[in-house]
């Protein structure tokens, strides 16, 4: 089951961190920018660190209601 944001103080912005959480791990997403593609679909770039001490984090893009189902958490500042 995929959560939707449904408040306009719950949108995507940069600079946000987000969480979400499977089974053995935890995945933290930074977002680093938000930006249409050639279409005007607005996609997510975001930097993605999993809670595991071998691991680095990676840059990875997403649209954005993709993004928002996957990460339904907002991590407070």
């Amino acid at each position: 089951m995929f959560l939707k944001r449904s408040k306009e103080n719950d949108a995507v912005a940069e600079g946000q961190i987000y969480r979400r959480y499977r089974p053995g791990q935890t995945e933290t997403a930074r977002v680093i920018s938000i930006r249409p593609d050639e279409a005007g679909i607005p996609h997510v770039r975001y930097a993605l660190q999993f809670d595991r001490p071998d691991t680095t984090e990676e840059l990875r893009t997403l649209a954005l209601t993709s993004f928002s189902q996957l990460f339904p958490e907002r991590v407070p500042a």
